[in-house]
């Protein structure tokens, strides 16, 4: 991994790259989709909550609600395609759903970490509310780029670089997070077993420490995949990772920006497919 003053420098060196013509971090702009129609009135009424979480520089949603921590028409980013296929197919099938994307910064504005550490308290924000439900709902989580960042945070809070969110969540929030999907998380360190099949070996700029993976470790499930005959401990995080990616694998190649923005081509699919499978196991 290396030591803190390397990747610092590697973190700055990506910054600097890309700042020459592009926004470090930054979400291509994915065609925004108003917000997927839910099929519940309130968010409590609805089995399951789909939180998405856009990345650095994508487009802001409109109508904020929830005291500022969600907007209610845009404002996924790289995962509008899954929420809006989250949905239809969480209808077709009789599931109660309630869609929304998450209203923080998404910014290098000032200082990134700051950005992503408000993002990741206006989700423990929301938690806090969906875990005060009479019956709390399944809770699925999406996120790109920064937005995968502020997820993990959430999650497993790390103090890296002087940022720390300064929370974590309780048992029964814990328990509500029935998958997550993350694509080109800037925090990403290889050989995880979240790691999708084929992500790449290289290490993020801002990778997770010891004991943020130990946490992270905690969010499992029991499945049996086709084929076996008994349960197997699995995680119900799938982190996509491609080889090159200029922050989940700090590349540096005239296409590492490219790679980081065709998660949502490559891999909505895919990523559909293992949320469903946590929700069925739950």
């Amino acid at each position: 991994m290396g030591s803190l003053r390397q990747r610092v420098v590697a973190a700055v060196l990506a910054v600097s790259v890309i700042g020459m013509g592009l926004v470090a971090l930054i979400s291509a702009p994915a065609t925004a989709s108003s917000r997927a129609a839910t099929t519940v009135s309130a968010k409590c009424d609805a089995d399951v909550v789909f939180i998405g979480v856009r990345g650095t520089g994508a487009p802001a949603g409109t109508d904020s609600g929830d005291g500022g921590r969600t907007w209610n028409d845009g404002g996924f980013g790289q995962v509008a395609g899954l929420a809006a296929r989250f949905t239809m197919d969480a209808s077709a099938s009789g599931t109660t759903a309630w869609v929304e994307s998450l209203d923080y910064p998404a910014s290098l504005d000032g200082f990134y970490l700051g950005s992503m550490n408000e993002g990741a308290r206006a989700l423990k924000a929301e938690l806090d509310e969906l875990a005060g439900c009479a019956t709390p709902p399944k809770v699925v989580l999406a996120g790109h780029s920064q937005g995968a960042h502020v997820i993990l945070q959430t999650l497993a809070p790390q103090n890296e670089f002087g940022a720390a969110s300064g929370f974590s969540l309780t048992a029964q929030e814990r328990a509500m997070i029935t998958g997550v999907v993350l694509f080109g998380d800037p925090s990403y360190v290889p050989g995880e077993p979240w790691n999708a099949p084929g992500s790449g070996t290289g290490w993020g700029i801002f990778p997770r420490r010891a004991e943020s993976l130990a946490m992270l470790a905690q969010y499992t499930w029991e499945d049996t995949p086709a084929g076996a005959s008994q349960p197997q401990t699995t995680s119900k995080i799938r982190s996509y990772c491609v080889a090159g990616d200029a922050f989940c694998q700090s590349g540096l190649a005239p296409n590492a920006i490219e790679l980081h923005n065709e998660y949502m081509v490559d891999f909505t699919n895919d990523a559909y497919a293992f949320l469903q499978r946590t929700l069925r196991a739950h």
